[in-house]
């Protein structure tokens, strides 16, 4: 073959190849594009929002466009939209918008199980972000705390014996864990039950550094206690009640799943006491949250202590 042939073959090749390539351009950029023209560097198609099928936006898409149709990326519904919302508008890994610091209901936020002092608005839960266990365990696990928070009194009142199994739920970054870890001895199990993926790496490192073997660090979902709670004898929820969404069946929940005969303690800031915590109006007393355990089946009574800005509910199975 010629040169001439050879060059004129090459030629032929490359327009077609970049007919082909025009051609798939222009196809991409029709009203229902593909994940292709999402991808490209300019993330627009003829100088418009790319558009994805519809609403029904895929992920490349949210990933760099984060807009379909101008309006906010919708990945299959499945999509956070809550006001305050630290994922706001980001993919959600279920029906229910999972948010750094709790899950979203469509219309806000609410926020799983910890220890500590928070403020939130009156009839919503909480709003934060504990992905920064550091940061939180300088307030969880201040020097000062046990002046106040007596955790050798609420060992007490639990009445743990040694060999029992007790579960921490909101355990926070552990504070309580070494002093039930003590109490229920080499032959008991501690189970520290979070909402937050950070706090349980937190704590994993904690009770290795601290030799605490009879110490577990497991998460658990927002909605419910989880199935560790059916091998204990004992729940300790300190400072977590009041942040519980939809308290009725998370109660019910703990009901069904707690061993027979067993316990729970409720440990809860007390109305008109002030002290660490949140503020007054978001503050509770025996008789505003018992009714909330005993109408799912728990008999209630408060217990006899000497916290001074704390009440203890105790209740039985």
């Amino acid at each position: 073959m010629s040169i001439l042939l050879r060059l004129l073959f090459v030629f032929s090749l490359f327009t077609i190849v970049s007919c082909q390539s025009q051609h798939k351009k222009k196809d991409c950029c029709q009203k229902k594009a593909k994940a292709e023209c999402c991808m490209k560097k300019d993330k627009k198609c003829d100088g418009k929002e790319c558009k994805l099928d519809g609403k029904k936006a895929k992920a490349e898409c949210c990933k760099k466009d984060k807009k379909c149709d101008g309006k906010e990326c919708k990945l299959d519904s499945k999509v956070c939209q809550c006001e305050g919302c630290p994922n706001k508008g980001k993919e959600c890994d279920s029906k229910t918008c999972k948010c750094a610091a709790g899950q979203c209901d469509g219309k806000s936020c609410k926020h799983g199980a910890h220890h500590g002092d928070h403020k939130h608005p009156a009839g919503m839960a909480m709003q934060h972000d504990f992905s920064d266990a550091e940061k939180w365990s300088k307030r969880f696990d201040n020097e000062t705390r046990d002046s106040w928070q007596k955790p050798s009194e609420i060992i007490r009142i639990m009445g743990i014996q040694s060999g029992e199994n007790v579960a921490d739920i909101g355990a926070g970054t552990g504070y309580l864990v070494p002093h039930l870890s003590k109490a229920v001895g080499t032959k008991g199990k501690v189970f520290a039950l979070d909402v937050e993926k950070n706090l349980i790496t937190f704590m994993k490192k904690r009770f290795k550094t601290e030799n605490l073997r009879n110490a577990i660090a497991e998460l658990i979902p927002f909605t419910e206690p989880g199935e560790r709670v059916k091998e204990v004898n004992k729940v300790v929820i300190l400072n977590t009640w009041h942040h519980i969404a939809e308290r009725k069946s998370y109660a019910q929940k703990l009901y069904g799943s707690l061993a027979k005969n067993g316990e729970v303690f409720i440990i809860e800031p007390l109305k008109g006491t002030g002290g660490p915590g949140p503020k007054d109006s978001h503050r509770s007393t025996p008789s505003m949250t018992s009714p909330e355990l005993e109408a799912v089946g728990f008999k209630c009574e408060e217990a006899k202590e000497s916290l001074q800005y704390q009440f203890i509910l105790v209740c039985r199975k």
